[in-house]
């Protein structure tokens, strides 16, 4: 493990801490901290983890769509994108959006 390695495992505790104590406005002023210091990509993947682990999956659409415009070639990230859709998506039946996402990602 490296040094950076250990400093990004600090700032990802630091925001599962705010993220389940404290106030949004808190866990986003944190997130922008580790951004500055980060990579950016670990950052929003782990933020993602975060809000989908506390329920909060009302942000992590547009976290998605960031990074789909950012990295638009890293498998990683579109792959998750459409798994996130299609488990939003799947409670309702409806699988057009995610159909769509998986087309612009090919």
């Amino acid at each position: 493990m490296t040094a950076e390695d250990d400093k990004l495992n600090l700032w990802i505790a630091f925001m599962n801490l705010e993220s389940k104590f404290g106030e949004e406005k808190q866990l986003q002023d944190v997130v922008k901290r580790a951004l500055d210091v980060n990579d950016r990509r670990k950052v929003y993947l782990q933020l993602i983890s975060i809000y989908r682990a506390n329920g909060k999956v009302d942000y992590v659409e547009d976290i998605y769509k960031k990074l789909c415009k950012k990295y638009n070639e890293s498998l990683e990230i579109w792959s998750g994108y459409i798994d996130f859709l299609f488990d939003m998506r799947g409670k309702d039946g409806d699988f057009t959006v995610p159909k769509t996402i998986l087309q612009r990602s090919l």
